[in-house]
């Protein structure tokens, strides 16, 4: 009869006890390390959430006195980049208007001039770039109002017209140092393009009073300015019928001047354009001020700023409206080309840190409110460094943007998928079954097989991801779902690597 001898386990040495505490180590300091990287995103996303609240509130503004609105961005930028002096000056020939200057919570409007050559702003108009300069007054020591508000640090920034001709520069002062991101440099950008456009705006504002006071004395010289003009400006009587049309707005009719005078606006609109029309100007006629409003033409879809003012007789009583129609789509575009830039990941084209957690922010409260499940994949390129050294800088960028493709080709269009670091990526969708997460591995693992498997390809491409889950049942914040995900992709990626390297 045989006897069974139990094993016996090898007791754990001294050496591999070391070992294994030292690796669990490691991996607490990392999630601490991670914990602190999230806090601090949380801290930037924060931020530049804040940035896009005040950039939406600013687009809201299109009407209304410019110099209104150069008060407005001059606080903004104040608030936004935490410095003391922000000072909005018009260039006019070899001087400086100051339009608005921020000077501690208050903001003085039309405050003078000064010689444009003996300030740093002159170096802003000649170069059409930024520039930033420390012991700014002891390098421009003639500039008086450096002196005034004890101005260390400087940064300047221009604002040019639709020909590209410098028109403002606006200046921010700090009397400590003080630095600017690529963020920040952006931002600026932003609000340049507005002051550039509140300028031009409110040369056109001029100029349409002067053709209103050239129209009650001359016909003829009122015809002479509007005629000079990119802009389409037209007249209307109370019933809306038109009474004078500029050649630029003819053409863009294709009808002739007698086709068009003593014709009501209407029979050249549609129902939804003339009621929108009519609105605004029986304001017009009702509170004798002007109206400012954006139109988006039916007949080209053309994005247009319209301001429409009473003209009067000599004893005050309207007579008939104004129109200046100005054309803006090409601003329109900007502004929207700069919002998508702003959220997208320039070498991948994909959401950038930014872009994504704004949507999946937004994405999570539905998907809460609706009791759905989400899942939350983190994941990273594995080796990059290792392409970039071995294949150099631009292969490595190759990799990244192949690695969005696939990212593209698993996951459907509804879903947010991002880029947030150097090698880190991330995806956001709906959860409809647990058999979907495992189907979508597969997807993802046979992806990347095929890719990797091309001829054409030096180097196989891997991927370390780790997929958390939010239950209706029990909903997570988005930044806790970053947490497990990337606690999860981590674990992945060291059971990957050889037992050697852990």
């Amino acid at each position: 009869m045989q006897t069974h001898t139990p094993r016996t386990k090898k007791p754990i040495t001294r050496e591999q006890l070391e070992k294994r505490l030292a690796g669990a180590q490691v991996r607490i300091t990392r999630l601490e390390s991670l914990k602190k990287e999230r806090a601090e995103a949380k801290k930037r996303t924060d931020a530049l959430n804040r940035r896009l609240r005040k950039l939406a509130e600013l687009s809201m503004t299109l009407s209304g006195d410019p110099l209104n609105v150069f008060n407005k961005i001059a606080r903004m930028i104040a608030d936004l980049l935490s410095v003391p002096v922000v000072c909005l000056s018009e260039v006019r020939g070899n001087e400086l208007y100051f339009l608005s200057v921020y000077v501690r919570g208050k903001i003085v409007s039309s405050a003078g001039k000064c010689p444009l050559d003996v300030t740093p702003c002159a170096t802003v108009e000649k170069s059409k770039d930024f520039k930033v300069y420390d012991f700014v007054a002891e390098r421009f020591p003639k500039a008086a109002f450096l002196k005034k508000h004890r101005a260390f640090s400087y940064c300047g920034f221009p604002a040019l017209d639709s020909s590209g001709k410098v028109v403002a520069v606006t200046c921010l002062l700090d009397d400590t140092a003080h630095d600017f991101s690529e963020e920040d440099r952006d931002l600026l950008q932003i609000f340049a393009q507005r002051i550039g456009f509140e300028i031009e705006r409110q040369k056109n504002m001029t100029e349409q009073k002067r053709a209103e006071e050239a129209l009650t004395s001359s016909k003829e010289k009122y015809r002479a300015l509007v005629e000079s003009t990119d802009d389409s400006i037209y007249l209307v009587d109370n019933k809306y019928r038109y009474l004078f049309v500029n050649t630029k707005h003819l053409g863009r009719m294709g009808l002739s001047e007698e086709q068009v005078l003593g014709r009501p606006y209407g029979d050249f609109h549609s129902q939804q354009e003339t009621r929108e029309f009519i609105r605004k100007a029986d304001r017009v006629l009702k509170t004798g001020t002007s109206v400012h409003y954006e139109h988006v033409s039916h007949r080209d879809k053309g994005c247009f700023l319209r301001t429409l003012s009473p003209v009067r007789d000599s004893q005050g009583k309207i007579l008939a409206i104004t129109i200046v129609s100005k054309h803006i789509t090409k601003l329109k575009a900007l502004e929207e080309r700069l919002r998508t830039l702003s959220l997208t990941d320039e070498l991948t084209g994909l959401y950038n840190r930014r872009g994504f957690m704004a949507l999946a922010a937004q994405q999570l409260k539905l998907a809460n409110r609706l009791k759905r499940g989400m899942l939350f994949l983190s994941a990273d390129l594995d080796g990059l460094k290792q392409i970039n050294d071995t294949f150099g800088h631009k292969e490595g960028d190759r990799a990244l943007s192949d690695i969005a493709e696939i990212l593209r080709q698993t996951f459907r269009d509804a879903d947010i998928i991002a880029r947030i670091g150097g090698d880190e990526f991330v995806v956001m969708l709906v959860e409809n079954s647990s058999a979907d997460t495992a189907a979508l591995v597969e997807r993802l693992n046979e992806n990347l097989r095929i890719h990797s498997a091309r001829k054409d390809k030096k180097y196989r491409l891997s991927l370390s991801y780790g997929i958390a889950h939010c239950r209706p049942e029990c909903p997570y914040s988005l930044d806790e779902l970053m947490v497990q995900s990337d606690r999860l992709m981590y674990d992945h990626k060291t059971r990957k690597k050889p037992e050697g390297d852990r």
